[in-house]
């Protein structure tokens, strides 16, 4: 779903016939009897500034998509029915400074179960009436506080703290279990020095929103978060910092924003409920990212990644098929490790390094193309693949490394390409497997088993045509 931010504009009152505005920013004078956004606007998130005094009634009726609501201290009245008809609303955040003190008999919105009040106020207490929001309302919250209205009353349920306007820690005060919101007012969740943002007790956490203009989830800020179900990540995020969501074993696949660039190393590392995912376009190093995500089918990944990363997708045991495209030049170590529910692989000839171990005990892999293009590929790169019948080696290859289709318990043939140099590791391929190519010792005699296929060879033709070795 496409997530849009509004920032409503400078008025000193927010009135029902004042204007109303439509995608694109256009501004339209509306009707007297006509709220404000009419509900035509698909925003999720709205920033309401300072210079807004009051809400006229029903100023915000009808928005449907409308998630989460920042309004600012200097707001002294909400009108009647101003966030009715709101089903989407996770949250209405106050920001600014000072106490907040809100009075009034009619309904501003109807209280829906998980429904959040933040208290962001700078050294601020918050308070509305029952009459307002319903059940028993709030009174003095302090600043950080997050009232949830559970069962037709509003408890406090966890306290938020900053470090500036990254969110650094959240504690549980009660007996809470379900939905955390982020704030609108922070810019990222944790940094790269906060650590996780729930410290010890963190099976409390069912989901998390993150609204619009975050920018940024730090290393390690929901890590072992095990009953973490969902996330809903925002638009505005550019990056997920290493280990972001470490050990997340209930999360299923999260939306990832195509505005993003960097996903940090190990960010998903031991998600084993994710089932699928989306890498978008513009991030170039996923090292780690999905490591041992074992439900993992299906992945997409961007023209952005000039490499796949070391460890990658190590573990990913249902991964089935994975399209790699030109634009990659290098699959690391350990990449694809034991990913054993892949089948087929085509290595486009961009990549010119095929890095160790990097799809070791691919136990179902049966079909391997590797396109011209390809100079190396290194020690124990597909050994392992017990399904591989036949290789064919193209003729870019300049070299094997050393156990590089050992194990392949089916392989029975090799073909290659005609190299002009071609350097071989150890027991680069297994024993049984028959060789198109004849290959010699530096005395000309002919090496009898595929073990004996060490060393730098050169490509002769005419008599004794095959590999001569020129050194071991």
């Amino acid at each position: 779903m496409n997530k849009l931010a509004v920032v409503i504009p400078v008025m000193a009152v927010l009135a029902v016939s004042m204007l109303s505005l439509l995608p694109g920013g256009q501004e339209t004078p509306s009707e007297a009897d006509t709220p404000i956004m009419d509900g035509r606007l698909s925003m999720t998130s709205m920033i309401v500034p300072e210079s807004a005094d009051s809400i006229g009634e029903r100023a915000f009726e009808g928005c449907r998509s409308l998630e989460f609501v920042t309004l600012h201290s200097g707001v002294s009245s909400i009108g009647a029915g101003a966030f009715l008809g709101c089903p989407s609303l996770i949250a209405l955040a106050f920001a600014g400074s000072g106490d907040v003190s809100l009075n009034g008999e009619s309904l501003i919105l109807e209280p829906l179960e998980g429904l959040t009040v933040i208290n962001t106020l700078e050294g601020g207490r918050l308070t509305i009436s029952s009459g307002m929001i319903g059940g028993s309302g709030i009174t003095k919250a302090q600043p950080g506080s997050v009232y949830v209205f559970s069962h037709g009353v509003w408890k406090e349920a966890y306290r938020l703290a900053f470090e500036g306007d990254s969110v650094s820690k959240a504690t549980r005060t009660g007996d809470y279990k379900g939905r955390v919101a982020m704030p609108p007012t922070a810019s990222s969740i944790s940094d790269d020095y906060n650590g996780p943002i729930f410290d010890f007790d963190k099976t409390w956490v069912t989901s998390v929103a993150i609204p619009e203009g975050v920018r940024s989830i730090g290393a390690k800020a929901f890590s072992g978060c095990d009953r973490l179900q969902s996330v809903e990540l925002p638009r505005t995020l550019a990056s997920i910092g290493r280990e972001a969501f470490y050990g997340c074993s209930s999360l299923t696949s999260p939306d990832l924003p195509p505005g993003l660039k960097a996903i940090g190393r190990n960010a998903f590392y031991g998600c084993s409920s994710l089932v699928s995912m989306s890498v978008p376009d513009g991030v170039s190093d996923i090292s780690g990212a999905f490591y041992g995500c074992s439900s993992l089918k299906t992945v997409s990944l961007p023209r952005s990644l000039s490499e796949i990363g070391d460890s990658a997708f190590y573990g990913c045991s249902s991964l089935e098929y994975v399209e790699i495209s030109d634009s990659v030049e290098s699959i690391a170590s350990s990449a694809f490790y034991r990913c054993v529910s892949l089948s087929s692989v085509s290595i486009p000839g961009s990549v010119s390094v095929v890095g160790p171990k990097s799809f070791e005990g691919c136990s179902g892999l049966s079909s391997l193309t590797l396109e011209e293009g390809t100079s190396s590929i290194e020690y124990r790169a597909f050994a392992g693949c017990s399904s591989l019948t036949s290789v064919s080696i193209p003729a870019s290859v300049s070299s094997i490394g050393a156990d590089a289709f050992s194990g392949c318990s089916s392989l029975e043939t090799v073909e290659f390409g005609g190299a002009s140099v071609l350097s071989i590791g150890s027991d680069a391929f297994p024993a049984r497997a028959s060789l198109s190519e004849t290959f010699y010792y530096e005395n000309g005699s002919r090496m009898i088993t595929n073990h004996s296929v060490l060393g730098k060879f050169v490509y002769r033709y005419g008599q004794d045509q095959g590999y001569h070795r020129t050194a071991s």
